[in-house]
């Protein structure tokens, strides 16, 4: 719903329209810019890499993984 509102398109556009046009921009912006960072920072909700199942490739360069 946040992104449908920018973009369709009103012929005849009330200013009540344009202030929740902006809110609705500035609301999608806030929640993009906080799933981004939220994912960047917080790295406890990520299980450790176990690389043994998939490719042996990455033991060559560290000596503990097996």
């Amino acid at each position: 719903m946040l992104v449908g509102i920018p973009a369709l398109k009103n012929f005849k556009v009330f200013p009540w329209e344009r202030v929740v046009f902006w809110i609705a921009i500035v609301v999608f912006v806030i929640l993009v810019l906080f799933a981004i960072s939220f994912n960047v920072l917080y790295t406890a909700h990520y299980p450790p890499t176990d690389w043994r199942a998939c490719c042996p490739m990455p033991c060559m360069y560290y000596p503990n993984c097996r």
